[in-house]
């Protein structure tokens, strides 16, 4: 006849570290998004008032940076978040990558760098570490 414990241990566990696949998929979004929101800035102030197709390259410019421009927002997340903000991260990325093809198509090769940061973000955020993480149960959660 097996006894009952006397002393159960309810203490909260500690937390572990952030893996560090997580953290450099955060810093990539963070990194995106400030250099997508200087270009964006830059190039909109550049347009001048009567300069209807350096204003409609503008839009597209900035349309095409929007997804990159998102990218924070699940990232935000990352130390409290659960698989559903990986799963935004990763859709985040693969949303960079498909309007980064477009400009890449339409000729500009600078879309180039977000392909690689998007691919980066996505190998980063589907490794066994990463899952782990956003799957750790509530009480592990800060």
């Amino acid at each position: 006849m097996t006894e009952p414990p006397t002393w159960i241990d309810i203490r909260p566990k500690p937390v572990a570290a952030m893996p560090p696949q997580v953290r450099i998929a955060r810093w990539w979004l963070y990194a995106m998004a400030g250099i997508a929101l200087a270009v964006v800035t830059l190039v909109l102030a550049s347009v001048d008032a009567e300069g209807e197709n350096d204003a409609f390259h503008a839009g597209r410019l900035t349309a095409g940076m929007l997804p990159v421009l998102l990218g924070p927002l699940p990232a935000l997340r990352f130390a409290r978040g659960t698989d559903r903000v990986r799963v935004a991260a990763v859709v985040c990325a693969a949303s960079m990558i498909l309007f980064a093809l477009k400009t890449v198509a339409d000729g500009e090769p600078a879309a180039l760098i977000q392909i690689a940061g998007g691919i980066v973000i996505i190998t980063q955020l589907v490794q066994t570490p990463a899952k782990e993480w956003f799957d750790r149960p509530a009480s592990q959660r800060a």
